[in-house]
């Protein structure tokens, strides 16, 4: 696995739950409509921060791009990644 994409990969998928799972609180506590369609936003950018951390992911493994769009069922999309799909990089 290419240790800089695997490291890139991983830190943007940290990031995007990160977002994804404060921005809904950070709506929900405060009673402003403005306030909740940008935390409404901001999940949907964590999401798009996950997805593109998979897509690095499943290119750090050898793979084609599109196997990181196992990202969309999630978490269980990134387990499928990470143990399922398998490493064509020679290890070295």
């Amino acid at each position: 696995m290419d240790a800089a994409l695997k490291k890139s990969g991983l830190t943007m998928v940290v990031v995007g739950i990160a977002v994804s799972a404060i921005a809904p609180i950070a709506g929900g506590l405060v009673e402003s409509a403005v306030v909740r369609q940008s935390a409404s936003l901001c999940a949907v950018f964590g999401t798009l921060i996950f997805l593109y951390g998979c897509v690095q992911i499943a290119k750090a493994k050898g793979q084609p791009w599109f196997y990181g769009l196992l990202g969309f069922i999630s978490c269980i999309g990134l387990a499928i990644l990470w143990f399922a799909v398998p490493d064509k990089n020679p290890q070295g």
